[in-house]
């Protein structure tokens, strides 16, 4: 939202560590889901139901404080504006959603509940996913960094000059699409997924009808370590199987360009969901993406990474975000690039 928060360096309002409880929070009502109904909360864990209702009133007020903030801001720049005859400029996000609000299309009560909303997904998602990334660099043996260091290069204007990354060069890094690709469907970011069933509906080839208002968990982490759509090598750190798919892809659009066939290799398409998919997919997943590959692709100008762990000795704690028991023995060795 165009406020820098510094929580890296300070977190005197305990922002960070709330929003991180939250979420842990948030984890145990998902594997208890008798916890999601509130009267069964407060009767059954009330310790837990109060430091939940303390957390998200922290986060609420936090929230509403910087829209507030912005929206008073935004209305100072329009009148400035209008005063002197200011045509057209870019806006962020929030700025486009005060102006809905302007048009009596909002409530400002609506943009700080979809505030709230949008920085609680956010929070660490990105951050751990570039760790993820980085991890899976780390303990690849094989050729990868100097793989992408060599697609880097040649999309660079400057060669190995990687000052400026514009969305035109992150577009030509195909195999760093894959490598991030790869990554995130390895190491799902965000293990699990709920949804609220809107109506009765029947599972696919089966009889069972799942009740409209059910609240159901999509299991993304093995979702997309499953061998049926995967392969034998599932549960490899292979980059390489999204090139193959997308030239599969490919010419298979050429060949049905050519005969008018059926389509016979896609994949189906919710075997990957690392931003989820359809209505509620994640609204900031081209941003994440992007952001991942800047980061990787500065990162990878400077340093090389490397690590003796393999990536199937890593154990899995539940929760709404990716975490890791064994988080203590992750260790990484990071060298200053030599450039040739």
């Amino acid at each position: 939202m165009g406020t820098p928060t510094n929580f890296t360096q300070a977190d005197d309002a305990h922002i960070a560590t709330t929003y991180k409880r939250l979420l842990e929070i948030s984890a145990i009502k998902t594997v208890k889901p008798w916890l999601q109904i509130d009267l069964l909360h407060r009767l059954l864990e009330p310790q837990l139901y109060a430091e939940a209702e303390a957390c998200n009133q922290l986060l609420v007020d936090f929230v509403a404080q910087i829209v507030q903030r912005k929206h008073r801001n935004w209305q100072l720049r329009n009148a400035i504006d209008d005063a002197e005859d200011v045509t057209w400029q870019r806006r962020i996000f929030i700025e486009q959603m005060f102006q809905l609000a302007a048009n009596g299309e909002l409530t400002l009560q609506d943009i700080e509940d979809e505030a709230q909303s949008m920085v609680l997904v956010s929070f660490e998602t990105v951050s751990n996913s570039i760790m993820i990334a980085l991890l899976c660099l780390a303990t690849h043996k094989g050729d990868c960094q100097e793989r992408l260091r060599a697609e880097i290069a040649t999309v660079l204007p400057h060669g190995n000059d990687a000052s400026y990354v514009g969305v035109e060069q992150l577009q030509q890094l195909r195999y760093l699409d894959a490598f991030v690709n790869e990554a995130l469907r390895l190491l799902a970011t965000v293990p699990m997924n709920l949804r609220h069933v809107s109506r009765d509906f029947q599972l696919a080839e089966r009889e069972a009808i799942v009740p409209q208002n059910t609240i159901i968990v999509l299991d993304t982490f093995n979702m997309q370590r499953d061998a049926a759509w995967w392969g034998d090598r599932a549960k490899q750190f292979e980059p390489q199987r999204f090139l193959q798919h997308q030239l599969a892809l490919d010419q298979e659009q050429e060949q049905h360009e050519q005969t008018d066939g059926p389509n016979s290799q896609r994949r189906h398409s919710y075997s990957f969901l690392p931003f989820s998919k359809g209505l509620r997919t994640c609204i900031g997943r081209r941003y994440s993406f992007f952001i991942m590959k800047v980061f990787l692709v500065k990162l990878l100008n400077s340093f090389e990474f490397h690590s003796d762990l393999q990536l199937d000795q890593l154990q899995f704690v539940e929760g709404i975000s990716l975490k890791f028991r064994n988080a203590d023995d992750i260790l990484f060795q990071i060298q200053p690039h030599k450039q040739t």
